[in-house]
């Protein structure tokens, strides 16, 4: 188990590997500046793949807006990773400012690459589909609720006989409240 190893164990497994990667004094690790107490996992890590995404002024200016202003959460906080990455820090160090995985880091600097501020949007289809619809339901749930206006479960057996589908009490009651929304507004 990885949490279980004491530091002892990795400076063990480190100054065994070391002499055969050649880390220490007068070779790459001194070039680097690595200290002789990193452990070989470590020096990899700071050897590895450049991943910084590089921003026109415009570019910039449009993903510091997003960061202020974004609709949501995700969404700054995804410009926010672009913003970052670009100043050149680690997807490490950028994954734990933000609170994500450098994975996560890393795949949102590939879609920005790939879509640009668009693919920092979350992509629709995500997350579980509306069982009643305004399109599809306005007119049968208007139908059933007109019909048994004092009793709203009264209606709410009839439109799911009617219909073949349940719904919950407060389902009907949050589609109602939102259809009378868009009659006032």
């Amino acid at each position: 188990m990885r949490s279980s190893r004491s530091s002892s164990s990795i400076r063990v497994f480190s100054s065994a590997v070391k002499p055969r990667l050649g880390i220490g004094s007068g070779s790459v690790g001194a070039k680097y500046g690595i200290q002789s107490s990193l452990c070989y996992f470590q020096y990899f890590r700071l050897m590895g793949r450049v991943n910084t995404p590089l921003l026109s002024e415009s570019a910039k200016t449009a993903l510091e807006e997003g960061f202020k202003v974004g609709k949501t959460h995700a969404f700054r906080t995804r410009c926010q990773v672009i913003l970052l990455k670009a100043t050149g820090r680690t997807s490490a160090d950028v994954a734990l400012i933000t609170s994500m995985t450098y994975v996560s880091v890393n795949a949102w600097v590939k879609r920005y690459r790939g879509a640009g501020l668009v693919g920092l949007q979350t992509a629709p289809g995500r997350g579980r589909k509306r069982l009643l619809t305004e399109e599809a339901d306005k007119e049968t749930v208007l139908k059933a609720v007109t019909a048994h206006r004092q009793r709203l479960q009264t209606a709410k057996a009839k439109w799911e006989q009617e219909n073949g589908r349940t719904i919950s009490s407060k389902t009907l009651k949050s589609f109602l409240k939102a259809l009378t929304d868009d009659i006032k507004g």
